[in-house]
């Protein structure tokens, strides 16, 4: 008679340990997990296109970089030009000055949704404060010989810049820009929501 309450218990047990979650539980667990969902994915997608945009901005940066150094190894006068596509948009150096980014010419691609503007539309504009030059907005920056920027044939030694945004699906679209001082000096700027960052 001691051993029947011992197995009673024992199946007892084994049936709530096979009973598995109820439905309340489930709905709990689940509603929990969406709201942090709801809340992560759109803060993810919009890093991941801040990281493109970033990128992007760089590639261009190292194309404006080489143009140069390519104008003055060999004293010619050769342009840094985009162009934007359904893929996105490709910085290129014209090294044949044809307007076409041609497959024996350095060029980059921005990425997907980046794509690169002559002036930013909704935020103030790189100016003389953050640059201590006043800038010329171009879609196609030149290098004389010398290594100097220019936006004509004998207008040197001007300070430019080329703005990119980029095409996010969640929250306001992200702007970069690179900057080309008269000197030739080739920076790249974030917008922060507030202000240019170097």
């Amino acid at each position: 008679m001691g051993r029947a309450p011992c197995y009673s218990m024992k199946l007892l047990h084994n049936k709530r340990a096979m009973r598995g979650f109820s439905l309340t539980e489930i709905l709990i667990v689940t509603s929990v997990t969406l709201c942090i969902a709801a809340t992560a994915i759109p803060k993810m997608v919009s890093t991941m296109a801040s990281i493109e945009l970033r990128a992007g901005v760089r590639s261009a940066s190292g194309i404006l970089q080489q143009t140069r150094a390519q104008a003055i190894k060999d004293d010619k006068f050769f342009k840094t030009r985009y162009t934007n596509g359904t893929g996105g948009g490709i910085v290129y150096a014209d090294l044949n000055d044809n307007g076409r980014p041609d497959a024996n010419e350095p060029q980059a691609q921005l990425g997907t949704t980046v794509l690169a503007y002559s002036a930013p539309t909704g935020i103030p504009a790189l100016g003389n404060t953050e640059l201590s030059f006043t800038p010329v907005t171009t879609t196609t920056v030149s290098f004389s010989s010398t290594g100097q920027p220019c936006n004509a044939l004998h207008s040197c030694a001007v300070g430019m810049v080329v703005y990119f945004t980029d095409m996010r699906v969640v929250g306001s679209p992200g702007w970069a820009a690179v900057s080309v001082s008269p000197a030739g000096r080739v920076a790249t700027w974030m917008w922060t929501g507030s202000a240019w960052s170097e």
